[in-house]
């Protein structure tokens, strides 16, 4: 304000001097040179946010440098020789024009999406492209493919095209992706062009297409088209019955927006074209009644399947029955014996490629434990059998028949897991049980005879017991053997272990057998035990001594039901 107040005052000082117009000019120069100062100050400011947007996004001009630059941002995909690379892949650049691809002479695949290209240019080399991908760019009309006659997908969708065009010479053309534009303003003139063409998969959704005879006059006439996408157009909510006539009109359409054409549906809008509502009803039925007859034609012939193949087994194993060779033996080689055959030999060829080491090393670690385990189980039993009277060396004889009945029967049937070669955990089977049974007849044998011998009793309610302070206990054994224990193929104890065998049912009636006859022997020697104390009582004061009776405790006979 200080300023313009100077200059108007200048101005008044001058205009006494001069005249009015003379003054009217003198401010408006000065005005005008007020308004040129302020554009070149707006202009600069303009120039320097240009530059800075441009270093921000990057160069907006598609060079032979920045291709090069392409090439060089991933050598496993691009050769340095360009003409020797199939794909290209520019898209996210900002680029303006496409340009710069003379060289490009085998490019088949060229990825140029999201960029600012206004029209395609620049492809007059690239007589092998297969696949253009140029959506969500700026493209206003289609022209430039005219050498790209071997172009076979086309995607220009997310782009400003107003009218189909440019691409009749594109006789190989299969896949045009040109959804989201601009498309059916001008009626059905703007996608008259698709009639002549061999498209199979088109996708029209999303642009402006409202004429509803887009469908007789278009779709209807293009042979080859597979897959129609049509939504979000005003069409769609124009055409009577949208989906069912669209079907009727395109014979060969096999897919119609989001979901698939079966030839069920197609039956049924046919016949709701013809007859209306009651005639879809009955081709439904019609449907049914056909599905239901092949299912009950397949079940016949299923069953008729089965019933020949019975027969024809009866019939060979009758020819077998009166044919003097056998499977094995006969001449005649099958296609199953003849390809097991073969199997075999293969695997006798390749014997030493199919051989596990670490089984074998585990197959001779098991058998010279069990030969270790047979050594250790003769010493044991040599030295483990029980001294006393004629009753119990009678009962010993009889347990040792069992043992040896036991070591002949003895199987190893273990097989060889993973599991058992890292378990800690003790091996056990049914054997067990049966050893627990056979050393307990034999401890009790041995507190039958030492009872016998130091005369201690005990009187209980209906029986009498001798004075025994460690009966043995569930599971235990004699005092000169254990149980075996494995770990990695080692024993933790080789002096005291013993391998028991699995027993049969052969050998479990055996033990039953023994049991019964301890038992009845028992009684025999408490009948003579008791008639000598009646003649002890009678001939001293001290009372009579109740007669022995031999009873196991009550666990043992359980132990053998569950056994058995």
């Amino acid at each position: 304000f200080g300023s313009s107040n100077s200059l108007a005052g200048s101005v008044c000082r001058q205009g006494s001097a001069m005249g009015s117009s003379a003054v009217d000019l003198a401010l408006h120069k000065s005005v005008l040179k007020r308004e040129a100062w302020k554009e070149r100050e707006f202009s600069q400011a303009q120039a320097q946010r240009d530059a800075e947007f441009l270093a921000t996004v990057g160069t907006t001009e598609m060079t032979v440098e920045s291709l090069k630059n392409v090439i060089k941002s991933d050598k496993r995909m691009y050769f340095n020789s360009v003409e020797l690379n199939d794909k290209l892949y520019i898209h996210y650049k900002g680029w303006r024009t496409l340009q710069h691809l003379d060289g490009w002479t085998g490019l088949k695949a060229l990825y140029a999406e999201c960029n600012a290209f206004d029209h395609i240019s620049g492809l007059q080399h690239c007589c092998q492209l297969r696949c253009l991908f140029l959506q969500e760019n700026c493209i206003s009309h289609i022209s430039g493919l005219e050498n790209c006659v071997n172009l076979w997908s086309l995607n220009l969708s997310n782009n400003f095209i107003t009218r189909i065009s440019g691409l009749a010479h594109l006789k190989g053309l299969n896949s045009l992706m040109i959804a989201k534009n601009k498309i059916g303003h001008g009626g059905v003139d703007d996608i008259a062009e698709l009639a002549n063409m061999n498209i199979s998969s088109l996708d029209l959704q999303g642009n402006a297409i409202s004429d509803p005879d887009v469908v007789p006059e278009v779709f209807m006439r293009m042979a080859d088209l597979r897959v129609l996408y049509l939504k979000d157009n005003p069409c769609t909510k124009k055409i009577i019955n949208y989906r069912k006539s669209t079907i009727v009109y395109c014979k060969n359409l096999r897919y119609l927006d989001d979901r698939p054409v079966f030839e069920d549906d197609r039956r049924t809008a046919e016949a709701f074209n013809m007859s209306g509502l009651e005639g879809e009803r009955n081709e439904r039925k019609n449907i049914r009644d056909e599905a239901n007859e092949k299912h009950r034609r397949n079940m016949e012939a299923f069953s008729e399947m089965i019933k020949h193949a019975k027969l024809e087994k009866r019939e060979k194993d009758a020819m077998r029955a009166e044919d003097k060779y056998t499977d094995d033996t006969d001449p005649v080689d099958s296609y199953e014996r003849r390809m097991k055959h073969l199997y075999s030999r293969w695997e006798d060829e390749h014997k030493d490629e199919l051989r596990d080491d670490a089984k074998d090393y585990a197959t001779i670690c098991l058998e010279s434990e069990r030969a270790r385990s047979d050594r250790q189980s003769q010493v044991t039993g040599q030295d483990c059998r029980p001294k006393a009277d004629h009753n119990a060396v009678s009962l010993n004889e009889e347990v040792g028949h069992v043992r040896e009945s036991s070591e002949k029967l003895k199987v190893d049937t273990r097989t060889l897991v993973s599991e058992d070669l890292w378990d800690d955990v003790p091996l056990r089977s049914r054997a067990d049980d049966s050893s627990k049974m056979v050393t307990f007849v034999e401890s009790a044998n041995v507190e039958l005879s030492r009872a016998q011998q130091q005369g201690e009793w005990i009187t209980g309610a209906g029986s009498s017991f001798p004075v025994q302070t460690s009966w043995p206990r569930e599971g235990a054994v004699h005092e000169t053997s254990t149980p075996s224990w494995y770990s990695e193929f080692r024993e933790k104890d080789l002096d005291q272990a013993q391998v028991v065998s699995k027993p049969s049912a052969e050998l479990t009636a055996m033990s039953m057998d023994v049991y019964r006859e301890v038992e009845d022997a028992s009684q025999a020697s408490s009948g003579q035990i008791r008639s000598s104390s009646q003649r002890v009582g009678a001939k001293s004061e001290t009372p009579a001594r109740p007669a022995f009776a031999f009873r196991p405790p009550a666990r043992v006979p359980a132990e053998l039901n569950e056994m058995d």
